[in-house]
């Protein structure tokens, strides 16, 4: 028997190739599901913000404020920063903690507490500060009574 017998000498066959197609198409449909998946898990909820929540946020800056008062601005700032975050948290029932500016930014809702945190940056990290605690306080208060 000649060797040209043996294999012949057409490419792979219908059904392989159909099978390669199919495979190619769960591939990409599975990548694109769990992508979609991903993102869908990571959105903040945003609920209507009851009354008494906004007052003890209001309440808990106040607080944090007063506590705070001696301390350096820097100490503070930080402080107010993370309130916000846990406050932002306890809002769109997602831990904050690690976002930063530009996630929240990415979010309409979010956009007045990351320009807020934003511009806490250099108070926080900045070994010379002009900023007051009670001007941060102002503002915070501000964007938690506009939810």
């Amino acid at each position: 028997m000649p060797a040209d017998d043996l294999f012949p000498a057409v490419g792979p066959s219908g059904p392989v190739v159909i099978l390669f197609l199919v495979l190619v198409a769960v591939l990409l449909s599975w990548i694109f599901f769990i992508r979609w998946r991903k993102n869908e898990a990571n959105r903040p909820a945003f609920a209507p913000v009851p009354r008494l929540d906004r007052e003890r946020w209001v309440a808990s800056v106040r607080h944090l404020v007063e506590s705070s008062r001696g301390e350096d601005v820097r100490a503070q700032h930080l402080a107010l920063a993370r309130l916000m975050r846990d406050i932002t948290s306890e809002r769109t029932r997602r831990d904050m903690a690690s976002w930063s500016v530009g996630d929240m930014a990415r979010y309409p809702q979010l956009v007045p507490v990351s320009r807020l945190i934003g511009s806490w940056e250099e108070p926080s990290f900045a070994p010379e500060s002009d900023a007051t605690i009670d001007a941060s306080a102002r503002q915070a208060i501000e964007v938690i009574t506009r939810w």
